[in-house]
């Protein structure tokens, strides 16, 4: 079974995502991913949706939006570590 929290969570980009301030600086990191991934983190981090609602919503699997969640956190951190 899929875990409905990300299994790769860092609580540095947690605290980023979940910071007022630091919204728009996501929603510019967001906007530099492929549009599947974005849409995939997006939902996830702005939407607060669950990765089963996340894959019926956009037709996909849940191991894909996994998949996504993973490397967008990856992107993250690379993206919002050099501030």
């Amino acid at each position: 079974m899929i875990s409905e929290e990300p299994t790769r969570s860092d609580p540095a980009v947690d605290a980023l995502i979940e910071s007022a301030d630091a919204t728009a600086e996501v929603e510019r990191a967001l906007a530099e991913m492929p549009p599947k991934r974005r849409a995939v983190c997006a939902l996830r981090w702005l939407d607060g949706l669950t990765y089963a609602q996340i894959a019926e919503r956009l037709g996909i699997n849940e191991k894909t939006v996994e998949n996504h969640i993973g490397t967008g956190i990856k992107f993250m951190r690379e993206r919002l570590g050099k501030r």
